[in-house]
């Protein structure tokens, strides 16, 4: 799936994004970008790309534009990011690229984010397997996100995910890099 528009969800229970591609640039004068999460439980992000971020600037330090918004509005919300690509984002002021700003429970682990914990706006747990690495995409302006070989995103996912289906460790992003090995005979 390809998303190129605002999504709002509000009031949902266990609701997984998992294996998408987020563009942005669809508004590009808004400090909104892709995902607002309102009073949601139990929201998992896992193996999406979020990539073609012009950002606008927020209205303050305090209320930064932002391409994942987490707006718990006094209920309680589990959201788990992993295995996911944020790159190719234009930095400004104000602006990041989760903002959390009420504190909910925000666990971030096994990304390949741009700019790295500095993106992140709010109370949240920077777990272990966080990277700021160009990904390396294949032909990101012209459309191809797939990963090419000697990528740092490459197997470099949860270890407690499911496999890719080449056999090895997950890759982070929507895009699995499938490794073939070629034996030769030698003759």
């Amino acid at each position: 799936n390809v998303f190129k528009n605002l999504m709002i969800s509000s009031g949902s229970n266990n609701i997984t994004f998992k294996r998408n591609l987020f563009l942005g640039n669809s508004n590009p004068d808004k400090w909104w970008r892709m995902l607002w999460l309102l009073r949601d439980t139990s929201v998992t992000i896992i193996n999406n790309t979020f990539s073609e971020f012009d950002m606008a600037a927020g209205y303050s330090e305090s209320e930064p534009s932002h391409i994942i918004g987490i707006m718990d509005m006094g209920e309680s919300l589990d959201i788990d990011i992993r295995n996911n690509i944020f790159w190719n984002i234009s930095d400004t002021t104000n602006a990041c690229v989760i903002s959390n700003p009420d504190g909910s429970d925000l666990n971030i682990e096994y990304n390949n984010i741009q700019g790295g914990s500095d993106e992140v706006y709010g109370e949240h747990f920077w777990g272990s397997g966080n990277i700021n690495e160009d990904p390396l995409f294949t032909d990101s302006e012209n459309g191809d996100f797939t990963l090419q070989l000697g990528s740092p995103s490459i197997d470099a996912g949860d270890p407690n995910s499911p496999l890719d289906s080449d056999g090895t460790r997950a890759d982070m992003g929507a895009f699995e890099a499938v490794q073939e090995l070629t034996v030769y005979s030698g003759d």
